[in-house]
């Protein structure tokens, strides 16, 4: 078994801070995958994640990325735009609805089935249409070691002061370690790590005909801010599957449809008033 400590890899800032990028990674600025969140964490605190546009209202996250400092659901949290810088992010990017998986427990350390499904307010432009990986690509992506491919809004390192607010990606594999945590698996990397603000990025099968949102990143061995390297001189990051939560995303999916619903007959009620 492969025993280690996990950080859960958000961060808390001050009202203005910066949301860097993955230690090590490429940029990915105007990347279609991912947005930055900005999360009210209470009394003056406010935290940062990253999460996956999985369609034009929809965005997955890490649960403990939509928690308060309490451990209660934030009233607040607002979603930029998809590869946008993250100090573009203004109170009118507020999302409508959380749904969050009801075993999750909020810890110091990472948790079982740390996932939530947010219904955003305004829709955004999905370029690149992606699908949820299913129980029999989980264990064939497993299997194949396939290539996997993250990106996030994390500070840039354990000890960096370089303030950027853009996204940056890295590159892995899946790896043949199973995980201590219920539903979650890892990407292993020799090159870069997830750091705190990495929380709630999507791990994603790319190919040339398909992209595939494998699991969602939730956290790695802690060092100070970022991932530590394994014994092999790899790092490895822990992500939770996303493919096994389908009734999260057909309660946000809903959640969408009833909002559209209700501004339809909205409309439909103003346009009766009219003479």
């Amino acid at each position: 078994k492969f025993l280690v400590t996990l950080m859960a890899i958000s961060f808390l800032m001050g009202l203005v801070a910066p949301a860097q990028a993955i230690e090590n990674g490429d940029d990915a600025t105007g990347s279609g995958f991912v947005v930055p969140i900005t999360m009210d964490k209470g009394n003056g605190k406010w935290g940062g994640c990253s999460g996956a546009l999985i369609a034009p209202l929809i965005v997955v996250t890490a649960g403990h990325c939509v928690l308060d400092a309490n451990g209660l659901l934030t009233k607040n949290v607002y979603v930029g735009v998809a590869g946008s810088s993250a100090s573009s992010i203004t109170l009118a990017d507020k999302i409508s609805t959380i749904q969050i998986t009801s075993t999750f427990k909020n810890t110091p350390t990472v948790d079982d089935d740390d996932l939530a499904f947010l219904t955003l307010s305004k829709p955004q432009s999905l370029s690149t249409p992606i699908v949820l990986a299913s129980e029999k690509q989980i264990t064939e992506f497993k299997n194949a070691r396939v290539s996997l491919k993250t990106f996030g809004y994390g500070v840039y390192g354990d000890t960096s002061t370089e303030v950027t607010t853009t996204p940056k990606s890295m590159e892995g594999t899946y790896s043949n370690i199973n995980s201590i945590y219920t539903n979650s698996a890892y990407m292993t990397s020799i090159k870069a790590n997830a750091c705190q603000g990495d929380s709630g990025s999507p791990i994603l099968n790319i190919t040339a005909s398909q992209v595939t949102l494998v699991g969602i990143l939730t956290g790695g061995a802690g060092s100070v801010k970022c991932t530590k390297k394994s014994t092999d001189g790899t790092y490895l990051t822990l992500f939770t599957l996303v493919g096994r939560y389908a009734n999260l995303a057909f309660s946000a999916a809903t959640d969408v449809m009833n909002s559209q619903e209700q501004l339809m007959n909205s409309q439909k009620i103003q346009l009766s008033g009219k003479d």
